[in-house]
């Protein structure tokens, strides 16, 4: 037994990293690969796996280990600011998409009451563990839109707890059941909370000596947590995230998480993977209707609702469309809670089937839906303008994240406030050059308004943003932020405003870089072949250079992108064209090679 247990760990592990390379290869997200890796080699697929008692373990397992890592990376202050649209907001997205799931499931599919009511469960609640893992692999947790996702995921997660409390005690329905069952919740979360105030910190900074065993001490925490929900009636998932609570003792939570980070990886691949064991082929044709039915709702119905949800409670068109579209997919929490419904004969084997494959499907959609969302805001952004009239409630939090910038034209726009663009800011800030700031991260905007440096919250891609820093009468623009779709709309909107300024670009692939000078950058910074710090040494220099200066070292730059698309010799790009730009551009000769 233990040498097939051995050999079914190791047909995951190998599958997964063939689809996965695969899926490197061809620049495509790596979560429906591990799906379709474990479709192929699952029960349903090539019968490499059969064991469904382990594929439930592993996937439960994965789960738990995520929100471990969620819980312990959890900072409730940073919610704050979204605690609004987290709560009352998310309640009315719940019982919205519920409706929508109960409707069609009731009088469109034709199941039965109580059937009709997993689904609509199915429906409403989104994955915790994918979105997170998105959105942080993309860096963007910090964003705005990233914040409300995240806290709209921990409220849809407690309101999944109470309904896997209400439907476990449906048929002998009684509130004192319920309410004991909520009690244990309660009592679950005072622990964890009281362990991460008064216990832990002292226990983990003991430990620091040791690191082996504060990786022992973490684990045995997650399992213990893990224990006690089960007793109390809940998943282990839930036990994961309480004890990463009850581990977020800042700074000590940061080395445990980078132990048990590839311990994460490891079993959230395994999620992944026994995931697409699930998928029964020979039975989908008989509930295709149904997993196309809920597919759609997933898809298109609920992020629209979370989206005109985002634009009532007053954030912004793209902050919006972002969070609806990053939470378009159905929970690992559901196929629990159908799963659940099954072992107490409320609902059929067909409905787990097309709750796993509704969940296979959206899931696998979501890394497309965050990777294009600027496509899909583009797309509707006249009618999400129109959407303007419905909003309700003022976001006074987001208008106030201004500083007083000075009136007169600026002479420099810098766009991003992370490392690049606040070292940026800091050294003109020395030199008293007029300039302003421009980041869609309120959190960002707080901190440098409080260094009274000047900036806005905004979108770069909005043309009122940059008309309000007086973008026709500035000399130069940077952006640090890599992202395609933002510097290409950038461009598009400065030339059309401001035909001689000077444009400074940032990203990480060659090909965006020659596309960005062909649109008309003057300069792209590439940060894996160049320190950002080295970039923006004597910038005001780069402004008043001469302009054939300026074109010769362009030319040149773009004939070597053009000569090294695969790669090739990069290091002499460093040590040799990378020094001539910093001595002719950037005014800086004390510059050696690598």
């Amino acid at each position: 037994m233990d040498a097939v247990f051995l050999f079914d760990i190791g047909a995951v592990i190998v599958f997964a990293t063939i689809f996965g390379a695969i899926a490197s290869f061809f620049r495509q997200p790596m979560i429906p690969a591990y799906i379709i890796a474990g479709a192929v080699i699952g029960p349903f697929g090539l019968g490499i796996i059969t064991n469904q008692e382990l594929i439930t373990t592993l996937s439960e397992l994965g789960i738990a280990f995520l929100l471990f890592i969620i819980g312990m990376e959890l900072n409730f202050s940073r919610l704050k600011d979204v605690s609004t649209i987290a709560t009352a907001g998310t309640v009315i997205q719940v019982a919205l998409s519920f409706a929508a799931g109960f409707s069609a499931a009731r009088f469109l599919l034709g199941f039965g009451s109580l059937e009709a009511v997993y689904v609509g469960l199915v429906i409403a609640f989104s994955s915790t563990m994918v979105v997170i893992k998105l959105l942080v692999d993309k860096d963007l947790i910090e964003t705005l839109h990233g914040r409300i996702a995240l806290g709209v995921l921990l409220v849809q997660d407690v309101i999944v707890v109470l309904a896997l409390s209400v439907l476990s005690n449906i048929d002998n329905f009684a509130a004192d059941t319920i309410i004991i069952s909520l009690m244990k919740g309660i009592g679950l979360f005072s622990i964890a909370i009281v362990a991460s105030n008064y216990i832990f910190p002292t226990v983990v900074k003991a430990l620091t000596k040791n690191p082996e065993l504060m990786f022992l001490m973490s684990l045995s925490v997650s399992f213990i947590f893990g224990g006690l929900a089960y007793v109390s009636g809940y998943s282990i998932a839930v036990g994961g995230f309480l004890a990463g609570i009850s581990l977020a003792v800042f700074p000590y939570n940061i080395e445990i998480i980078s132990r048990i980070t590839s311990l994460r990886d490891f079993f959230a691949t395994m999620f992944f993977v026994c995931l697409g064991m699930q998928i029964a082929f020979s039975n989908i044709a008989s509930v295709l209707p149904a997993i196309i039915v809920l597919t759609v709702i997933t898809a298109v119905i609920k992020p629209a609702i979370i989206t005109f949800l985002g634009i009532f409670f007053g954030y912004g068109r793209r902050t919006s469309i972002s969070t609806g579209l990053s939470l378009a997919q159905v929970s690992e929490f559901s196929i629990i809670i159908v799963g659940a419904g099954l072992a107490l004969g409320h609902v059929s084997a067909e409905l787990l089937l097309i709750t796993t494959m509704t969940a296979v499907i959206t899931i696998s959609m979501t890394p497309y839906f965050i990777e294009y969302s600027p496509f899909f805001y583009r797309l509707f952004s006249g009618f999400l303008e129109k959407l303007k009239a419905f909003q309700v409630v003022k976001n006074r939090k987001l208008h106030n994240t201004t500083s007083e910038f000075n009136k007169k034209p600026n002479k420099i726009i810098i766009c991003g406030a992370h490392t690049m663009g606040k070292s940026i800011a800091d050294e003109l800030l020395l030199q008293k050059e007029n300039f302003v700031v421009i980041d869609y991260n309120p959190e960002a905007i707080k901190v440098m308004m409080s260094q009274n440096i000047p900036c806005i919250y905004g979108d770069i891609t909005h043309a009122e943003v940059l008309e309000r820093v007086n973008i026709s009468h500035a000399r130069l623009l940077v952006s640090t932020i890599p992202s395609y779709d933002a510097n290409a709309s950038l461009i598009n909107t400065v030339r059309k405003k401001n035909k001689n300024i000077r444009i400074m670009l940032t990203t990480n692939s060659v090909d965006d870089a020659l596309h960005f000078y062909a649109a008309g950058a003057t300069y792209v910074l590439l940060p894996k072949l160049i320190s950002g710090q080295k970039a923006i040494q004597n910038l005001d220099e780069f402004i008043s250079n001469d302009e054939r200066k300026i074109n010769s070292i362009k030319k040149k730059e773009v004939l070597f992108l053009e000569r090294n698309k695969e790669g090739q010799n990069l290091k002499r790009y460093e040590n040799g064209f990378l020094r001539d730009i910093h001595k002719k551009v950037l005014g800086n000769n004390n510059i050696r090679s690598p």
